[in-house]
């Protein structure tokens, strides 16, 4: 289960939460949809806790599935795969 209750988050010079609310509970699926910049990729860092509400409450009672937009290569594993094809 996700709530969030009033919680507020924002760069230097642009808010992107001001006390916003919801729940999630065991069993939904959700889907985030909206337009670039609207804050989908940062509520998922405030889920994934990689960034901190400035205000409000967030509790997460189990885990929370995420694919990140990017996904970040290891160079090093990346060249060890190759070197294991080529051989």
């Amino acid at each position: 289960m996700i709530t969030a209750r009033n919680i507020s988050y924002g760069y230097a010079r642009l808010t992107v939460y001001t006390e916003s609310s919801f729940s999630i509970l065991k069993g939904d699926t959700v889907a985030l949809v909206g337009p670039n910049g609207a804050g989908k990729s940062t509520l998922f860092k405030l889920l994934m806790g990689e960034e901190k509400p400035s205000a409000g409450k967030l509790q997460i009672l189990g885990k929370v599935g995420y694919v990140p937009q990017e996904i970040k290569h290891d160079v090093v594993l990346q060249s060890d795969h190759q070197d294991k094809i080529s051989k």
